[in-house]
């Protein structure tokens, strides 16, 4: 439990919390068994991005925090505008971004098959 301060621009900040569960999803076809939360998936993407932080080569920690700051972007504006997400609408919401991102021509080849690679190892999380 806890808060995360996201930097979105010059001198702009945006907090969001994270482990609390009023964010937690709960599939009613599975009888009130809860599944992954979004705070558990989001926990342990933000646990992969400190990892690569002692692992991960110049190019890929380049790429992961490329990609932490689109997708802690779209946590952040979730929180802000108190939506109910499930994973896959966060999931749809980063990958919006990217593309958009991609087109205006913000990455090499190189760094957006990084972050590509990386993305789906965070997806792979939920």
């Amino acid at each position: 439990s806890g808060y995360i301060r996201v930097t979105c621009g010059f001198n702009d900040h945006i907090m969001y919390a994270v482990g609390h569960q009023d964010w937690l999803v709960e599939d009613p076809a599975k009888s009130g068994e809860v599944e992954v939360s979004l705070v558990n998936y989001i926990d342990a993407a933000q646990q992969y991005f400190d990892d690569l932080v002692i692992k991960a080569t110049d190019d890929e920690l380049f790429a992961g925090g490329y990609l932490r700051g689109h997708f802690d972007l779209a946590v952040g504006y979730a929180q802000v505008e108190e939506l109910n997400l499930e994973i896959d609408e966060l999931n749809e919401t980063v990958e919006k971004s990217l593309v958009k991102a991609y087109r205006n021509g913000e990455l090499n080849e190189e760094d957006k098959a990084l972050v590509v690679r990386l993305w789906e190892e965070v997806k792979a999380l939920a």
